[in-house]
């Protein structure tokens, strides 16, 4: 990766990439730190169904697991009356939390995952979690390129992935209580695995 210009350099980070991964972190915060605390107190049921897939953005979707409940996302041939092409997912089960935040980035996954991490470790909650240093490479079914890391919070702990598909940067968090993370492992990843991309005209990006 070229190294930017020390003008458009901060704290060893591309400062152009900035604006656009705001949209990806204020989304993704909203999920890790608000809605947790909502979800406790409103009970939701819309479980996913064989078949279902999950659309992100134009072109990018992910195969949510049988059996976790969606609590907010829009499946493939849904219609909404704004005509939206997709939004964020937020899916539950059995106390895991598991949600993909799309958002305009340019940058590489590595960056996004470095902005998460200041963003989420700076929210001095008792939610708040601190990403780890160990960031792996990882590859979807499909082809598409991100890293992850695991990440710790003051009761429970999870994973982070960061994906960037044709100027979409993608926040995939999982967490919960380390039983509950340990029965939802396989889920978890076969949904990170699943994220998929394509272009224009229907070809895989």
């Amino acid at each position: 990766m070229v190294r930017p210009p020390a003008e458009h350099r901060f704290l060893g980070l591309d400062r152009r990439t900035f604006a656009p991964a705001l949209a990806v972190i204020a989304v993704a915060l909203l999920w890790a730190v608000v809605m947790p605390l909502i979800n406790r107190s409103v009970a939701y049921d819309d479980p996913v169904e064989p078949g279902d897939v999950i659309q992100l953005a134009p072109g990018i979707t992910f195969t949510p697991a049988e059996g976790w409940n969606v609590e907010s996302g829009l499946r493939v041939g849904d219609e909404t009356r704004s005509g939206q092409q997709g939004e964020a997912a937020h899916l539950s089960y059995q106390g895991v939390s598991f949600t993909v935040t799309p958002g305009p980035f340019s940058g590489e996954p590595e960056e996004l995952l470095a902005q998460l991490d200041k963003v989420f470790s700076a929210t001095a909650t008792k939610e708040a979690f601190t990403v780890g240093t160990d960031h792996e490479a990882v590859a979807t079914d499909h082809g598409e390129q991100g890293v992850v890391a695991s990440y710790s919070g003051a009761s429970k702990s999870g994973v982070i992935a960061a994906f960037v598909i044709g100027g979409t940067g993608l926040s995939i968090t999982a967490f919960g209580p380390e039983s509950s993370m340990r029965e939802a492992l396989d889920d978890i990843a076969d949904m990170i695995a699943s994220v998929r991309g394509e272009a224009e005209g229907g070809d895989e990006g």
